[in-house]
């Protein structure tokens, strides 16, 4: 089955290889979470080609938008690609570094921080946002508890 993903990255690809520019290829997730809107099957095919240190770096930093996860959470306010972010390993306890604010994010800001300092009562998206990243943080500080101490 052909999604409307694989279709244009289809697409895309021919153009990339015809040009031949040598111009940078954008962040594997962009097309799929900005120009797709975080649709969640498009993101899930675009992360089956992404490696997880990509997960980390900005979708665009010339344009200013941040990482995957925070641009989940932040423009998206999507749960659905933020576990989709977070199964393939994508770092809850990150921090918002860009020294301007952006959309829920202050600098030094984790994802969780600006879900509760921008939920309002009644917000189900946020609620669930702020459940599924809470959850997160808890087994990632429950594996890094359980690492043995290195030798003194």
């Amino acid at each position: 089955m052909t999604t409307k993903y694989s279709y244009k990255m289809g697409a895309d690809r021919g153009k990339l290889e015809k040009s031949g520019t040598g111009e940078m290829r954008p962040h594997p997730l962009y097309e799929a979470m900005v120009e797709m809107q975080g649709e969640v099957t498009c993101v899930e095919e675009a992360l089956q080609e992404t490696d997880e240190a990509a997960l980390q770096v900005p979708l665009d930093e010339a344009n200013g938008l941040p990482a995957p996860l925070f641009y989940a959470v932040g423009k998206l306010k999507s749960p659905g690609v933020v576990k989709l972010l977070l199964q393939s390993k994508a770092n809850p306890s990150a921090r918002f570094l860009q020294s301007k604010p952006w959309e829920i994010f202050e600098k030094g800001y984790t994802p969780l921080q600006a879900v509760m300092n921008n939920q309002s009562r009644g917000d189900i998206r946020m609620q669930a946002l702020g459940d599924i990243l809470r959850q997160s943080e808890d087994k990632l500080d429950r594996f890094e508890s359980e690492l043995p101490m290195p030798p003194a």
